[in-house]
């Protein structure tokens, strides 16, 4: 037992790490399957036969989403760390925790919440490291998922060994038994008598990680006569060497060509082109991380468009996940986050005529009600602001709001013969995308009649029969929130013709 393969390369991976050396608090994470109760009696037996000051704990965390049978993992989990005298930390998710409201997907969701869990169990722990039991098995499936979704040298290197456990955390993720098979760990147990959980989502194909261990690599031993495994993990060794290596060479060159400021980061484009085209990519995916914090959800597509960006030397944008930018600007590329954008407001009347303010956007709208007169009309255009508009009262009524846009509204812009999506509208308006699902618009209770700062609607126009005209002016105090530059004062100076 004590020279099975589980508990070698256990050993060895803590002694590279100097765990063994010193002392040691480590968390074990534990789902009650077999390679994390593997993982935690190979810790265990360690930790004792050694006489090595290595300390551990148990976490395990209940996402609530297999009702009993989560349950029944988390009960198996503290009985087996009591049979062990090893402390055990025994969480379970509040109801709606993994509600998906920004489209993260459920399996992103549901990685943050465990990893912060068990960030909060190690930090409070005062431990060094958190290890997982990712076996050579799970390297493999990770490897041909990314190789189907599309993926570059980074994705090649597959599940890391050793990483920090989340951004700004001083805990480490590590996962040492990535050189051990699921086979090996299935006779380890054997061997000790031990039994675990088995999770019946694991033989559903509905997951493509499921379908690739029970379907595509049966048939690739089938096919070559060999298992794929011990080569494909050696592949992700050399990918994970070969990108710690170009990502120095990144970083060295942003040190030199970056620019960063509070909000961004900005480096020439025209000095890009000179590096070899494999590095390109991991400047740019260094630029990102700097930024973002991570490369989470950053794919090989995204990495298309950013070259066709510094390839072509016109300005363009390009949109990341988590509302990332990157912006060429001449030959400045920048990557930045935009400003969050101020929250949607609920329907606030207007009253005709009067003013009514929305502080949180520093605009104040007033209506003023006027008969309609000779020349008044004529007045309005000559000294019309972008935010001043003039309407027909009658066709708008008196029921008046200032409201934020709904779900799939439309409205018909001034001259248009026919009603156009609102979001759509804004974006081709040029609208900041951070202003847009709060964005004040004036409306009846039937339709828009002013996007504030932008476009009438149709069904309010002046017409030589109105008789009831609203003059309408928006006032911005906070220019981050105006949807368009300040009008500049009209030139005092006389032209040829008064001269």
């Amino acid at each position: 037992m004590n020279d099975h393969p589980v508990l070698r390369t256990l050993e060895r991976e803590l002694r590279s790490r100097g765990m063994l050396d010193s002392a040691h608090r480590v968390v074990a994470a534990v789902s009650g399957g077999p390679d994390s109760v593997a993982l935690l009696l190979g810790l265990h037996h360690i930790a004792s036969t050694l006489a090595a000051d290595l300390e551990l704990r148990v976490a395990h965390l209940d996402h609530g989403v297999r009702d009993a049978a989560g349950r029944e993992d988390a009960g198996f989990v503290r009985a087996l760390a009591g049979r062990i005298d090893v402390p055990a930390f025994v969480e379970s998710l509040p109801p709606g925790a993994l509600d998906d409201s920004h489209g993260l997907g459920f399996e992103a969701i549901a990685r943050r919440e465990r990893y912060g869990f068990l960030d909060r169990v190690a930090s409070g722990w005062g431990a060094t490291h958190v290890a997982t039991g990712h076996t050579r098995d799970d390297q493999v499936e990770t490897i041909l998922m990314r190789l189907v979704r599309g993926t570059g040298l980074r994705g090649l290197r597959g599940v890391l060994r050793d990483r920090r456990l989340a951004p700004g955390s001083r805990v480490r993720l590590f996962r040492p038994l990535l050189d051990v098979s699921r086979a090996e760990i299935l006779d380890f147990l054997a061997q000790a008598g031990e039994a675990y959980r088995v999770d019946a989502t694991n033989v559903s194909e509905r997951a493509l990680r499921n379908r690739i261990r029970l379907r595509v690599l049966p048939l690739m031993k089938q096919v070559t006569g060999r298992d794929p495994a011990p080569a494909m993990a050696r592949l992700a060794d050399h990918a994970t060497a070969l990108w710690d290596f170009a990502e120095q060479q990144a970083e060295a060159w942003l040190d030199r060509h970056g620019a960063r400021y509070a909000d961004r980061l900005e480096f020439p484009a025209s000095q890009i082109l000179p590096l070899h085209p494999g590095l390109r990519p991991i400047v740019l995916a260094q630029a990102i991380a700097r930024i973002k914090g991570n490369l989470t959800r950053i794919e090989t597509l995204h990495f298309d468009s950013l070259l066709a960006l510094v390839e072509d030397d016109r300005d363009a944008t390009v949109g990341l996940p988590d509302g990332v930018l990157v912006e060429r600007r001449g030959d400045r590329l920048r990557v930045r986050r935009p400003e969050p954008g101020p929250e949607p407001f609920a329907p606030l009347p207007v009253p005709v005529p009067g003013t009514v303010t929305l502080p949180h956007l520093g605009l104040t709208l007033e209506i003023e009600a006027l008969d309609n007169a000779p020349g008044l009309l004529e007045k309005f255009i000559e000294t019309k602001r972008p935010d001043e508009a003039m309407i027909d009262g009658q066709a708008a009524g008196r029921q008046l709001f200032l409201r934020c846009g709904r779900d799939g509204e439309t409205f018909q812009p001034l001259g248009l013969d026919r009603e156009h999506r609102l979001r759509k509208y804004l974006s081709q308006r040029k609208c900041p995308r951070a202003l847009r699902a709060a964005f004040p618009l004036l409306a009846t209770p039937q339709h828009v009649v002013w996007v504030v700062g932008y476009d009438l609607d149709q069904r309010v126009r002046v017409s030589p029969h109105s008789r009831l005209l609203y003059w309408i002016r928006a006032r911005w105090s906070d220019p981050k929130f105006r949807p368009y530059p300040e009008p500049q004062p009209k030139s005092q100076t006389p032209s040829p013709k008064s001269q």
